[in-house]
């Protein structure tokens, strides 16, 4: 998916020996889509999308938190 997507400085992750990732991800086993905002090891925001919310509303507050990592 990454090199399909030409994908750069994004980690994407699908974890096999710890399905809700590391425990200071704050991962919500029953979102379908997380994205974790993070810098240098600090998450710095994490979104939960359940079925049908990865939406343009979700979109636009996902790119508002990643000015967080930015500054």
């Amino acid at each position: 998916f990454a090199a399909k997507n030409k994908l750069e400085n994004v980690a994407l992750v699908v974890p096999h020996d710890n399905q809700n990732g590391p425990s200071e991800f704050g991962i919500n086993p029953n979102a379908e889509v997380t994205v974790t905002i993070y810098r240098q090891g600090k998450v710095t925001a994490t979104h939960a999308l359940g079925p049908g919310q990865l939406n343009e509303a979700a979109v636009k507050a996902i790119i508002k938190d990643t000015g967080t990592i930015l500054k």
